[in-house]
């Protein structure tokens, strides 16, 4: 029986013309060859030990030794030489095991601007046999820092400690860890990662207040004139003792009569006693970073105070804030809403609050937030009704002040916020 071997030839030199033009027309940097070059030098470039003075000096060894042959002279042959045994040398300084391990903590993963983040370094050698001493280095705030581990013996442990301060707002980098071997020079160094990296959260400086905002002022937003008067769908749920600060047209005067003190009625229709709270993060409206830095500060002690007190929170920090609706606030882009109690994610979330270059919306509404903080160069009037407008001026005097649609209070440091809060009770509860 005669087999056409051409026939099977064919087939196969087909076969592998398709293969090879499939292969071409994929893009250059998908083909096979090109693949495996670029595998090569990601391997070659993360294992390479030379740093870059390390190539330089290795550069001009091979130039200098180069050079010799043509002019002849003896001293570019003792340089060239010279050079390319530092470079051996560092080279040769990198070789040996890297026989430890070791974990990274950190006392807290949350704290505010000032406060002292403690970083532990716990090494150890999981091998059977003494590792001698070795160089660790912890990255801390876009730095290297390095600490020294003494000789080990087989199953020991040794533990380092650093104190970092957190001096910035946002989020704090701590790692990774990673044991390092080189020459003293610094041409050559080897690296190997012994723990990952830990993200601290810098919280914003926050004053404790002793008494959240009134109850006038956060609901004031909600109704425009800052209270409804009967027969408007109100429903008495409660009464409490009257405050500073709280409506007088409000106190529930029968109760009152009867037990002997002032109660107020606590009833609003369609009201579930959120604050809604804003803050200007227009670069333009501030004179200085130190400036924008108060505001945050200011924004997030009130924040933090009123979720403190049980009550939800719709906040938010963007550029031209304040110009929402109230009564919608929770449901316009930008706005967060806050349960009560979640101080700790409202303070994580003021911690990446940065300035932003943006134009306040022209033609507020009608309704604006309950509560504005913003610079000392944006002007009052292109704020809107607010019924609690605070305006950062760093080292400007507190100063209260009326205004047509509520009270306007300049701060000039976070510690007179207090201060400055318990003015605004005693305005704001005179105006009828």
């Amino acid at each position: 029986m005669m087999v056409d071997l051409g026939f099977f030839s064919g087939m196969a030199s087909a076969r592998w013309l398709r293969r090879r033009i499939s292969r071409w027309q994929r893009p250059r940097w998908q083909r096979p060859r090109r693949q495996w070059v670029r595998r090569q030098w990601g391997r070659l470039h993360g294992q390479w030990p030379l740093t870059r003075p390390g190539c330089g000096v290795a550069v001009c060894g091979v130039a200098l030794m180069a050079v010799f042959p043509i002019c002849g002279w003896l001293e570019c042959l003792a340089a060239g030489m010279t050079l390319l045994s530092l470079t051996a040398g560092a080279l040769l300084m990198t070789v040996g095991r890297l026989p430890l391990a070791a974990g990274l903590t950190v006392s807290s993963t949350r704290v505010a601007v000032g406060g002292r983040v403690t970083v532990g370094l716990e090494a150890g050698n999981p091998g059977r046999h003494p590792s001698s001493a070795a160089v660790c280095a912890i990255g801390m705030a876009g730095d290297w820092h390095q600490v020294h581990v003494p000789g080990l013996a087989a199953g020991g442990t040794h533990r380092v400690t650093r104190v970092i301060v957190a001096q910035r707002r946002g989020r704090l980098t701590v790692g990774p860890a990673a044991m390092i071997r080189g020459d003293p020079v610094g041409l050559a160094v080897r690296k190997r990662r012994l723990a990952p990296a830990v993200a601290v959260t810098v919280h914003p400086r926050i004053v404790t207040l002793p008494r959240p905002i009134p109850q006038s002022v956060s609901r004031a937003g909600n109704r425009g004139d800052g209270w409804t008067g009967r027969g408007e769908g109100m429903e008495l749920r409660e009464l409490r003792e009257y405050g500073p600060g709280d409506d007088a047209r409000r106190i529930h005067w029968p109760s009152s009569l009867r037990l002997g003190v002032p109660v107020l009625r606590v009833a609003e229709a369609g009201h579930d006693g959120a604050l809604a709270l804003a803050l200007d993060t227009t670069s333009n409206h501030y004179a200085a970073a130190e400036e924008f830095e108060l505001a945050v500060s200011v924004y997030a002690s009130l924040g933090v105070r009123w979720l403190r007190g049980g009550r939800p929170l719709h906040a938010a920090a963007s550029p031209g804030a304040g110009l929402w609706r109230a009564s919608r606030m929770a449901a316009s882009p930008g706005v967060t809403s806050w349960e009560a109690g979640r101080t700790m994610a409202f303070l994580d979330a003021c911690s990446v609050i940065v300035p932003a270059d943006g134009v306040p919306a022209t033609g507020p509404p009608p309704f604006a937030a309950q509560v504005l903080v913003v610079g000392s160069r944006r002007e009052a009037v292109t704020c809107g009704d607010v019924p609690m407008l605070i305006q950062v001026r760093t080292g400007a005097r507190t100063a209260v002040s009326g205004r047509a649609h509520g009270v306007l209070l300049t701060v000039g440091g976070l510690e007179e916020l207090p201060k400055v809060l318990a003015g605004v009770l005693a305005v704001h509860g005179s105006r009828p």
